[in-house]
């Protein structure tokens, strides 16, 4: 892969494929050993379009994204929390079922978390550079902050990628198969910012390299969604299946 070494501008997907922040011990429970929430109430939480399709295809994924809320709901956090968690969970989950799921699918999928992260940069672009480098905190203050409409369109995305991963699973290609593909997609990138594009990810950035993180991170996977989605559907899911996978919380 003469240009690349594996572009670093694949590091847009920490956001997602970071583990989940994990689930704070303080506050103290606010309720007693017996405490349960209301199946009302968790029916209505869980009430979403993503989470019935990892009810329907992965139940015991479902059933820890269950046995968290009845954590937080127990130790008495907010509302907004609560949902900022549980779909960053949604989100997790899906970053990992993208890499087998159809063209179509995981297309949609990182079209609408370029459209999440390209909302996040807007409001904070030196935040957004934190969060991509895995600030979970920020992570979770953003995802609450996204316009209603990104938010719908992440979650019925990632129900999608979800479901297809399930019903009609397909495997990553080999590299060679998708080499042509990602060169042509990422090489004007690269030809545009050489310095920037190497320097990504880099352990000690400068404030402006900071400032771009969030962008060069956009247009590099943007780039790539430029392709036909026959072209683009594979090469998304050789990226996506070279990440390591989220640790379990």
């Amino acid at each position: 892969m003469p240009l690349l070494r594996w572009m670093p501008a694949a590091l847009c997907m920490t956001f997602l494929l970071a583990p989940a922040a994990t689930l704070a011990a303080d506050p103290q429970p606010a309720a007693g050993p017996d405490w349960r929430a209301s199946p009302a109430y968790k029916n209505g939480v869980l009430d979403d379009v993503a989470f019935r399709a990892i009810q329907e295809h992965y139940p015991d994924e479902y059933a820890r994204i269950d046995a968290a809320l009845d954590k937080l709901l127990r130790r008495g956090a907010s509302a907004d929390e609560v949902l900022a968690r549980l779909r960053m969970k949604v989100q997790d989950l899906a970053s990992r079922k993208a890499a087998t799921a159809s063209d179509e699918a995981v297309v949609r999928w990182v079209r609408s978390t370029m459209v999440s992260l390209e909302s996040i940069n807007s409001m904070d672009a030196d935040a957004c550079h934190d969060m991509l480098s895995g600030d979970k905190k920020l992570a979770l203050e953003f995802m609450a902050r996204l316009p209603p409409e990104v938010m719908r369109e992440m979650l019925e995305s990632a129900a999608a990628a979800i479901a297809s991963s399930r019903l009609a699973p397909r495997a990553a290609p080999p590299q060679d198969a998708i080499e042509a593909d990602l060169t042509e997609a990422l090489t004007p990138l690269q030809e545009k910012y050489p310095a920037r594009v190497d320097r990504l990810g880099a352990p000690d950035p400068t404030p402006e390299e900071r400032a771009v993180t969030c962008r060069l991170a956009s247009e590099s996977f943007r780039a790539v969604l430029t392709l036909p989605q026959e072209r683009a559907g594979p090469l998304l899911r050789w990226m996506l299946s070279h990440e390591e996978a989220p640790a379990e919380n």
